[in-house]
């Protein structure tokens, strides 16, 4: 999330926290649900099913779905859709790290066994693991395993210190086997992970999982809605959409905006189950301010439970008048209802994805 949008965040959920004034609003959204009209009904004529780490979820058809960070358990991305030479780009990755790594080495990384600069063959072909050096520590490695998947390059990263690269290799190379080609409209049968153009096949022991995208509308181009997944081992007590709401109130009432607060339109706020979800939600609406429009945001939280890769912590925003990655950059392009709608169309569609095998277990 962008600075400048860390601060809208910051400013809605701080406005729709204990206002006082807000209370009557607050009651009466409470019992707002959304109604169609002619626009949303349209759009959501035509639907398509998004596969997204265990889970699918249905958006209107002529949706732009782009899929953000995944990790399991390191960070894994999609490099390139067209790779025609693998030896080249291995040969392209060892030329930048002797340009921009090397300056950077030093402890275990400039000793007589080192494995910086190095390449090693991984546990599949058309997979190797090559060793750099961090960006932040220049005594830690830089670990990628790079890897050819049907016709598209992946690359899982890391970082280990010494000899702690072994333990690192190892899991690299657990997943890399797993990793299977998967087209945009494809949804798996069997237990395991989907992510941007490739499914990993359920992993022998428990491990991180995190995924995310966003859901773009062609029509309404200000409309942006993200989610985000992770199976979390230990939950955080004060990681909650209220604890952030109340910390970011102490924060904002002291800014004197107050006027500006009491002008937040409320539609929803409190608990909510979406699927097999129990979390809290907050529906609003932030009036105009100086050169900032006036925009929804919307937002869902829910902790999981620890370890259940079927029930991962989720966060879900809905923000409109978006322009630039800012929050009313543009005015809003849908209505309150339209925006209500949209909100829960889609939220509600999340469920686990059907498998013939049977879900993982904790």
């Amino acid at each position: 999330m962008t600075t400048s949008k860390a601060l809208g965040r910051s400013m809605l959920l701080a406005s729709l926290v204990a206002i006082s004034t807000l209370l009557s609003i607050e009651k009466k959204g409470n019992a707002m649900k959304s109604s169609p009209t002619n626009r949303m009904t349209e759009l959501f004529e035509t639907t398509k099913t998004i596969c997204i780490g265990r889970f699918v979820l249905d958006v209107p058809a002529e949706s732009e779905v782009i899929f953000g960070p995944a990790r399991l358990p390191y960070l894994i991305e999609l490099r390139s859709n067209a790779v025609s030479d693998f030896d080249e780009v291995i040969a392209g990755r060892l030329k930048e790290i002797t340009l921009n790594d090397f300056p950077r080495a030093r402890g275990p990384l400039i000793k007589p066994d080192s494995m910086f600069g190095k390449v090693i063959n991984g546990a599949v072909n058309n997979q190797r693991i090559v060793f750099g050096a961090s960006k932040g520590i220049g005594s830690f490695y830089s670990i990628e395993s790079i890897q050819m998947v049907g016709h598209s390059l992946y690359v899982q990263s890391t970082m280990a210190y010494g000899d702690d690269y072994r333990e690192s290799i190892a899991q690299l190379n657990a997943v890399a086997p797993l990793l299977q080609p998967r087209r945009d409209d494809e949804v798996p049968t069997v237990p395991g992970v989907c992510l941007e153009g490739a499914f990993i096949n359920e992993p022998g022991t428990p491990i991180y999982e995190a995924v995310s995208l966003g859901v773009r509308l062609r029509k309404y181009p200000d409309v942006h809605l993200s989610l985000e997944m992770t199976k979390k081992f230990l939950k955080v007590e004060g990681d909650s959409l209220e604890a952030r709401a109340n910390e970011a109130e102490k924060d904002a009432r002291r800014s004197g905006a107050g006027s500006w607060y009491d002008r937040v339109k409320v539609f929803r706020r409190g608990e909510r189950k979406i699927g097999q979800w129990s979390g809290s939600e907050y529906l609003a609406r932030k009036p105009a301010i100086g050169q900032v429009h006036d925009s929804h945001e919307f937002a869902y939280f829910s902790h999981g439970e620890s370890g259940n890769p079927m029930v991962p912590a989720l966060d879900i925003e809905l923000d409109t008048g978006v322009k630039n990655n800012k929050v009313g950059g543009m005015q809003t392009s849908i209505t309150d209802d339209e925006a209500i709608y949209l909100w829960d169309k889609i939220t509600s569609s999340l469920r686990p994805r059907p498998t013939s095998g049977g879900h993982a277990r904790k």
